[in-house]
């Protein structure tokens, strides 16, 4: 701005409206007073409001069940803090359970933590806002950061709102699980002016209720240059049971193949480039059999091949195991899921994709959970020693143990220490977590015979010896809870 009055010079009425005003320095040149002008225009501008009428106040509904008290509400008060936060969804189920409520006071804590879990848990968060009745949703509507709690929380205006891609993404996923044609049609409307980075940024979110209505709009993006905007099409396409590209990827597949029944290398035939063309290429050092098994849905390439599952994952290597993973969290619960997890406890840790199995074993319902782990000890007495799989498996799941799960799991950790051996830093730290993470799923009808296992480990003056003194706490403290009747 000043630049350009310096090479225009303004009008002279515009220098009579500043002069008029005494609102400049007469003596300051033409660029100073545009500039000294604009600087009180902008902050009048800032301090104008709108003078509006109060909002007429609302008042919570009464509540139909009690407020907790007793044991289980100070237990409630300490799970909101540091001492036994890793507790706290296992204690609003058991509120939920006795049908009573959290205490007003703690309902601010309560929505801050439904909040940051309506997204990665929708479940807990559902239960925490159970937890709190009818007041926490009353006060969800009361506050910005809690309104997408409530049932009413307007999306659309929040979505148009939204900053970067990656709150845009947040928000529409959170739109999705509401109402997911309202979503993906506010998607469509800006997804011809989306830069390609940001349009794989927000249609992973379609992810959410992803369903065969969704197909026409996912079809109809397959035209872009862009090869990774194309991959995430393909991708949600196939999760969406889309019967075209079904038939398109199955005949790519079908081309990989050679005369010996291998996944080949690099595609040959112009057919099979041109679909793999369509649907976005491969990546750098990606070969198609990775492509193949992370996209297809996980029993197609067994079934092209006539081979078992097992026998099929036993033959992968290990960037082919981590594809083969990726399919079969991708696309929900099944057998060959399950399957899978239970190929995974018997096979080297260095081939497998444990990021991906935990998610896995975390998103297993805990009937599922407990009798595949209760199969693997069956056949694997000491399933839980140092360095299995198994170890770290187990403590994916968000759902207390079994008492043989919860015994066996502490006998490695003890056999571990009694062995008498230098764990040096990494593995006193490995040893450590592992501590921590079992503490809180442990069965709390083992007590009695945890207080006999961990007795000489409490009085170690390191931070192993301060992770048994935690678990008997923690245990103590669960068993009081599952024990008061209020």
């Amino acid at each position: 701005m000043t630049l350009g009055t310096s090479r225009r010079p303004p009008g002279p009425d515009v220098a009579q409206y500043l002069e008029l005003r005494d609102a400049v320095d007469p003596s300051a040149g033409n660029a100073e007073k545009a500039l000294a002008a604009y600087a009180l225009t902008e902050r009048l501008e800032r301090l104008r409001f709108e003078r509006t009428d109060a909002p007429a106040p609302a008042t919570a509904t009464a509540e139909d069940l009690p407020v907790a008290g007793g044991q289980l509400g100070q237990a409630l008060k300490l799970t909101f803090s540091d001492t036994y936060a890793a507790l706290l969804p296992e204690v609003l189920q058991l509120l939920v359970d006795k049908g009573k409520l959290l205490p007003p006071y703690l309902l601010p804590k309560l929505l801050d933590y439904a909040a940051g879990l309506q997204l990665r848990q929708p479940a807990t968060a559902s239960v925490a806002l159970l937890a709190g009745g009818k007041r926490a949703k009353w006060l969800a509507a009361q506050h910005p950061t809690w309104q997408v709690l409530h049932g009413n929380f307007d999306h659309a205006t929040a979505y148009l709102r939204a900053g970067s891609p990656s709150e845009k993404s947040t928000i529409l996923q959170r739109w999705r699980a509401d109402d997911p044609a309202a979503a993906r049609s506010a998607l469509a409307a800006e997804w011809a002016a989306l830069s390609p980075k940001n349009q794989v940024t927000l249609v992973g979110a379609l992810s959410t209720g992803l369903g065969e209505e969704d197909t026409e709009f996912l079809q109809a993006g397959l035209k872009p240059k862009r090869k990774a905007v194309r991959r995430a099409l393909t991708s949600l396409l196939l999760r969406a049971g889309d019967r075209v590209t079904m038939d398109e990827m199955i005949e790519l597949a079908a081309l990989s193949i050679d005369d010996r029944g291998a996944v080949v290398s690099v595609v040959r035939s112009a057919e099979g480039q041109d679909i793999l063309k369509r649907f976005g290429g491969l990546k750098a050092k990606e070969t198609i059999a990775e492509f193949l098994l992370a996209n297809l849905p996980p029993d197609a390439l067994p079934d092209l091949l006539g081979r078992e599952r097992l026998d099929f994952w036993s033959g992968l290597t290990r960037k082919e195991l981590l594809a083969a993973a990726t399919a079969l969290h991708n696309f929900g619960p099944s057998p060959a899921r399950e399957e899978f997890i239970r190929y995974a406890l018997t096979t080297r840790r260095d081939k497998l994709p444990i990021r991906t199995l935990l998610l896995m074993v975390e998103s297993m319902s805990p009937r599922q959970f407990e009798g595949l782990f209760h199969q693997y000890l069956d056949e694997e007495q000491e399933g839980f020693r140092s360095g299995s799989v198994a170890a770290d498996l187990v403590v994916a799941s968000r759902s207390p143990w079994s008492e043989r799960i919860s015994k066996a799991f502490v006998l490695a950790l003890v056999d571990r220490l009694q062995g008498n051996v230098a764990l040096g830093y990494a593995g006193t730290r490995d040893q450590a977590t592992a501590w921590e993470l079992a503490t809180p799923r442990l069965a709390v009808g083992i007590f009695p015979w945890l207080r006999q296992q961990l007795h000489a480990m409490t009085e170690r003056p390191d931070v192993l010896g301060r992770r048994a003194v935690a678990m008997l706490q923690t245990t103590a403290f669960r068993r009081r809870l599952y024990a008061d009747p209020r």
